[in-house]
């Protein structure tokens, strides 16, 4: 059965669900109808939980619809891609431009697999079924490494893309891909909001048995309204800026708190924006 069809039973079952909630509500506060003080007290919770739900379901509907709009907006992008490069490899052309067409259809591919790969990582994370292949980690290396992979796009923006650690940092244990994923998904997000000529700088420090990165841009910051829904899953604030599905700080977000961390964002006083994770730290120092 089509969603169109079950669609509108649906809204009419949970409008009925609200109204009968609020008719309870309101005859529980009627001392005509003759309740005692218990009673009436229990017919407001049962009411008041029926009417909670019934609103939860529709936002639920309604992140759904968004979530489904968002995805097949960002995969309808490179398979439009990919179809028009295969129509052109149909025609006639030298093997530089065979070359370059084949190039544009593997990134796109490229691309829709990350945001499958993306989505399937926010229901792992969701479901707490995702794997961590832990293993003892130099501190600085994870964050220079994720630095290194976004170099030269940073270049191309004429971006200043700066690393900072401080020596002798302990080791911490974690999953190598998994805390690069983080701090990536981190620098894609300076790097989106970051202007031309701006400059982004990654720092690794270490705090009293702790390991803190911080990403720190030159960005307009963070509206105040957007920070607490910031790190949820589809949501996508700062609209002036195109791009994604609001999956990188969540999935950062689920990365981190399985490696008994925490991560946060804040805005800068001289402007920008400062997002900071914090690993638990190793006994072990490196030599």
């Amino acid at each position: 059965m089509s969603t169109a069809t079950t669609a509108r039973p649906r809204q009419e079952q949970e409008e009925q669900l609200a109204l009968a909630a609020e008719r309870l509500i309101a005859a529980s506060c009627d001392p005509a109808h003759g309740m005692s003080d218990e009673a009436r007290e229990l017919v407001r919770a049962l009411a008041n939980t029926c009417l909670n739900q019934v609103r939860a379901a529709r936002q639920a509907l309604t992140v759904r619809d968004q979530v489904l709009g968002a995805v097949a907006h960002d995969l309808r992008d490179p398979l439009n891609t990919i179809v028009t490069s295969v129509d052109l490899l149909q025609l006639p052309m030298n093997e530089e431009q065979r070359t370059r067409q084949l190039n544009v259809i593997l990134r796109s591919a490229l691309r829709m697999d990350r945001l499958i790969q993306d989505l399937l990582d926010v229901v792992r994370l969701e479901s707490s079924q995702l794997n961590l292949h832990q293993e003892w980690l130099p501190a600085a290396d994870i964050a220079r490494d994720a630095v290194e992979m976004h170099a030269t796009r940073a270049a191309a923006s004429s971006q200043a893309l700066r690393f900072f650690a401080d020596a002798d940092l302990p080791l911490i244990r974690g999953d190598r891909h998994r805390l690069q994923q983080a701090l990536s998904n981190l620098l894609d997000n300076a790097i989106r909001y970051t202007p031309c000529g701006g400059s982004i700088d990654v720092q690794c420090t270490k705090i009293n048995g702790w390991v803190r990165y911080t990403v720190a841009d030159t960005g307009p910051g963070i509206p105040p309204a957007d920070l607490p829904n910031l790190f949820a899953a589809f949501w996508q604030g700062r609209r002036s800026s195109p791009g994604g599905t609001g999956l990188g700080l969540a999935i950062a977000r689920g990365v981190v708190e399985a490696h008994g961390g925490s991560i946060g964002a804040e805005n800068r006083p001289g402007g920008g924006a400062l997002f900071s994770i914090t690993i638990p730290a190793g006994e072990a120092q490196l030599a």
